[in-house]
């Protein structure tokens, strides 16, 4: 590879920290390419097996939300490293536009140098946090367009799920809602288990390898290297943190640390969903403070809205925006002596969402580690699920929804 080529590559934003000598290493894993003119190098929608440096040539990128926009890209220009970093599909059409030289770096080779040289990871993951936050400012807009690197919407949805009592139900409903939003959008989603004592998201969606987070939040910040590195990626295309295999205590917890996660990750993810436990700690307490929408899961049971009211009042008295807090009634039964209504004159506001009582899919999902969204998409539970984030997203109900409330009346949530 010539001392031009190496030239190009070190002007790569996402190899701006490496030295000579990681260059090098990066160098070994780079394929020179060469390609016709009006040869399609990848479609929207493909699986991002490589990305591409320029050469020599020019590439036209089209992308599929503006067909009539014409980007050009030129030497020393990358693109697809998006798809290869994340783990995503390609998000434009790559055509070459005149016959030009790639430096391709392959997906898989990438990987496996991600994987072997932790300095050199942290680094490219370090750059590419920066490129990433660099992005959202307005005066770099302008220059995305041109260069072609086209970023999503930076501005993270932080959905925090909470039920005031044990097994109410919180990661079940976190689980589902992660899988249906990242099935509804096809955006970037990550579900973190808050529950550091005795969280069981990895168990609900059978993840039971991968690295331990014990000790992470022992430090200081948790920052976005070491959320790539402790992330768990699922074949329902979304991401995990799971809680520790050792359980914290609870004075061990320092909010600050996840106040940094919830940062770092905003610039990596459009949305963040946060399993808690089902106390008001001093760490629930500041995940509320950093959440978009919090969930209050209740069930028509006199002990559930008891503690429910309790915790309702007590964010009162500490002035908390209770507006961004939805209830969902979950379990809902017509025949429970605890009426909707009831309860949305005791708080004011209207019931979120209503979740049916339905317990064999449910169970038969959590023994298996599967979504009931996933497992049994039929079932009553799965379609009020559904409908739920449908109207958190303010996503249109789809035709099985509307005929589901067209036969269940009472269960319409969208008041």
């Amino acid at each position: 590879m010539s001392s031009i080529e190496h030239a190009i590559i070190r002007g790569v934003p996402l190899f701006a920290k490496l030295d000579d000598a990681e260059i090098e290493r990066l160098a070994e894993i780079i394929t020179v390419r060469g390609c016709l003119a009006g040869i399609p190098l990848f479609e929207a929608g493909e699986v991002s097996d490589a990305f591409y440096i320029i050469s020599r040539g020019s590439i036209r990128i089209k992308l599929p939300q503006k067909p009539d926009q014409k980007i050009i890209l030129q030497r020393g220009d990358f693109f697809g490293e998006m798809g290869v970093v994340r783990g995503t599909k390609r998000s434009a059409d790559a055509i070459v536009e005149e016959d030009s030289v790639l430096l391709e770096i392959k997906k898989d080779d990438f990987d496996n140098l991600m994987a072997l040289d932790a300095d050199i990871a942290e680094k490219i993951v370090s750059a590419f946090i920066d490129r990433c936050n660099a992005m959202t400012a307005p005066e770099t807009e302008a220059k995305a367009e041109k260069t072609g690197y086209v970023p999503a919407d930076r501005a993270c949805r932080v959905v925090t799920i909470f039920s005031p009592s044990g097994g109410g139900g919180a990661t079940t409903m976190a689980v589902n809602m992660a899988v249906k939003t990242r099935q509804y959008t096809g955006k970037r989603v990550l579900v973190v288990d808050a529950d550091l004592q005795l969280g069981t998201l990895h168990m609900a969606l059978n993840s039971q390898k991968g690295p331990d987070t014990t000790g992470v939040f022992n430090e200081s910040e948790i920052s976005g290297f070491t959320i790539e590195k402790y992330r768990r990626q699922l074949h329902y295309g979304i991401d995990i943190i799971p809680s520790p295999m050792r359980a914290y205590e609870e004075h061990s917890l320092n909010p600050a640390v996840w106040r940094s996660l919830v940062n770092n990750a905003s610039s990596m993810y459009d949305y963040l969903f946060i399993d808690t436990c089902s106390e008001l700690s001093e760490l629930n307490l500041s995940l509320f403070e950093l959440s978009d929408d919090i969930l209050f899961l209740l069930a028509p049971e006199v002990i559930s809205v008891k503690r429910v009211v309790m915790a309702w009042d007590f964010l009162n008295r500490k002035n908390f925006p209770t507006e961004r807090i939805k209830l969902v009634l979950n379990r809902f039964r017509k025949e429970s002596m605890v009426k909707a209504e009831d309860l949305e004159e005791r708080f004011g506001k209207r019931i979120f969402g209503r979740i049916s009582l339905e317990p064999a899919p449910c169970i038969d999902a959590l023994n298996e580690g599967t979504p009931v969204v996933k497992r049994a998409p039929r079932s009553q539970v799965a379609i009020d699920m559904s409908r739920a984030i449908r109207q958190l997203l303010c996503l249109p109900a789809t035709k099985e929804e509307q005929a589901q409330q067209q036969s269940f009346s009472l269960w319409n949530i969208f008041g």
